[in-house]
């Protein structure tokens, strides 16, 4: 197993009907990334995914900088690690 430490957020993307919420582990909302949360529905190409991941900024040279995603200075991306079965997503919105 090889883990990566990626210096950002964790987080759950919720898309539901073109619609995206980015989650914390605490279960919070994340609303200071308004762009990011626009732009992963439209990329998934479909209607309704849960995504577990990570919110990182990146420097010019593609290196994740924390302290950039901590200012929001930059763009951040969404950095998946695994989708959780669709049993899951269902318990949640049915």
């Amino acid at each position: 197993m090889v883990s990566f430490f990626m210096a950002g957020v964790r987080s759950l993307a919720y898309v539901h009907k073109g619609d995206c919420h980015l989650i914390s582990r605490n279960g919070n909302q994340f609303k200071s990334f308004p762009a990011l949360a626009e732009s992963l529905p439209a990329e998934l190409r479909t209607r309704s995914a849960v995504l577990d991941g990570e919110i990182v900024a990146l420097d010019r040279h593609g290196k994740t900088q924390f302290r950039d995603l901590l200012f929001r200075r930059g763009d951040s991306r969404f950095y998946l690690f695994w989708i959780p079965r669709a049993t899951f997503w269902h318990k949640i919105y049915s």
